[in-house]
């Protein structure tokens, strides 16, 4: 017994000169060092934290002032056409634009814009993530970007507020202004502005411009072929024109618009027929859903007969 207390005194003895040596290895001097940077570390972080959240609310501030302005107001012009008129010729004429309202643009005209640019423009929240993942393959695939999966929130706050450099930090504001207009402009706002900024042509912007230029009418007066040759055309108003014949981009977009019209039964299929001179794609994948099926069935109904006839008979 007197051995184990011996023993346990003997460890503490140990230890406390273990503790007494390692005190004495680390001055009292690099303590309070180590101490102050900490602080010091504190102080810096929470300032620096401070200064982002500021600078962050600021800028958010900034940008929302102004998204709101235009609720009500609408822009002499966008931060694109500027870039447009700044890369114009002095002698050239003038960029080209007139507001409309909504209410007085062509229903064709607005259904066409929304089936080729953004079929799904009243049910996504401004980003329409399955359109970029789509967009993304497609370029995969082909080996170059060929598709762009903007939704018009976004095409609309990269031209009116923004440049077309392809950077993320543009990305990243194209997105918070995007948000911004969702919420505080609202869809049939967004979409008028919209119509009346989206470039029609070289120096052309706005559908009221585009319709007066083209086809010498307002876009309130444009038949139903006419807003499908103009919705056709945002892809590159630069280099094609409404009328342009033998472009398989521009056939491909008008057929996205009958596809999606027929779907939505904006039009008949009698209709689409007569456009087209073809079937719709609906239809034509039914019919091949049914051959598939009607095969199937044939050759089950074969096979039980075979089995049935080769059957060993009792």
């Amino acid at each position: 017994m007197n051995n184990l207390k011996s023993q346990k005194n003997n460890i503490k003895s140990i230890t406390a000169m273990i503790n007494k040596s390692l005190l004495i290895q680390i001055p009292w001097t690099l303590v309070k060092v180590i101490i102050y940077l900490l602080v010091a570390y504190s102080v810096f972080f929470t300032i620096s934290l401070s200064w982002v959240a500021y600078q962050t609310y600021e800028y958010l501030d900034e940008q929302l002032d102004s998204v709101r302005i235009y609720k009500t107001e609408n822009p002499i012009q966008s931060n694109y056409m500027k870039l447009v008129k700044a890369k114009l010729p002095k002698d050239s004429s003038n960029l080209k634009q007139d507001f409309i309202p909504i209410k007085d643009i062509a229903i064709h005209l607005k259904n066409a814009v929304l089936a080729v640019e953004d079929a799904s423009f009243y049910q996504h929240p401004g980003i329409h993530m399955e359109s970029i993942l789509n967009a993304m393959e497609t370029n995969k695939k082909r080996g170059k970007k060929t598709h762009g999966g903007s939704t018009i929130s976004q095409q609309l706050a990269k031209n009116l507020f923004l440049t077309p450099e392809k950077t993320m930090v543009r990305k990243a504001k194209e997105a918070v202004y995007t948000l911004l207009m969702e919420k505080y402009l609202g869809k049939e706002r967004i979409l008028e502005l919209y119509l009346n900024y989206a470039q029609w042509g070289k120096n052309i912007f706005g559908c009221q411009a585009a319709s007066q230029h083209y086809f010498k009418k307002s876009c309130k007066n444009i038949s139903f072929k006419q807003s499908v040759q103009l919705a056709s055309i945002l892809a590159n108003p630069v280099k094609y024109h409404p009328l342009t014949k033998g472009s398989v981009l521009l056939s491909q977009r008008r057929r996205i618009i009958y596809e999606n019209f027929y779907t939505t039964r904006k039009i008949s299929l009698e209709t689409f027929e007569a456009i087209t001179g073809d079937k719709p794609r609906k239809i034509k994948e039914d019919a091949y859903r049914q051959t598939l099926i009607e095969i199937k069935t044939k050759t089950m109904l074969q096979n039980e007969q075979v089995k049935s006839e080769t059957a060993p008979k009792d």
